[in-house]
């Protein structure tokens, strides 16, 4: 249903699991995103689609739009949060997979924010660490 937007707005509409494991492994984000459907992984975030959940690619989410050459596609995951921090296939890192200059900066940037917000992929160790920073500082 992610190569067609409506179909997956009734879908959804109707009920349908956004983080539904399909029999290949993966959510329909991962889907959306590894077919550089925008409208669909828009409309799967929207309702409330884990952006940092495992799926069977090998590579996390930001990689797959970084494969698809989408700025577009790795602006709305970076909106979600996306990890910037797991290294994705052969080992790659982002700045690494990204496909210009422009792009690898964009990924620079956004992982220094993420370390510095979020400081962890794992929301309970990010949670465990910003109590941990927070008790430093008092």
């Amino acid at each position: 249903a992610v190569d067609f937007p409506e179909a997956l707005k009734y879908f959804l509409d109707q009920g349908a699991p956004v983080d539904e494991i399909n029999s290949f492994g993966n959510t329909p984000l991962a889907e959306a995103v590894d077919s550089n459907h925008y409208e669909s992984a828009k409309m799967l975030l929207e309702k409330g689609a884990r952006v940092n959940l495992k799926h069977s690619f090998d590579n996390p989410l930001l990689f797959l739009a970084l494969k698809g050459s989408s700025e577009r596609m790795i602006d709305l995951l970076m909106e979600y949060e996306a990890c910037p921090l797991e290294n994705g296939f052969m080992g790659k890192t982002l700045e690494d997979a990204s496909p210009s200059e422009h792009i690898k900066n964009k990924m620079i940037a956004y992982k220094k924010w993420f370390l510095k917000v979020k400081k962890s992929c794992d929301p309970e160790k990010a949670k465990e660490l910003k109590e941990k920073e927070a008790s430093k500082s008092k």
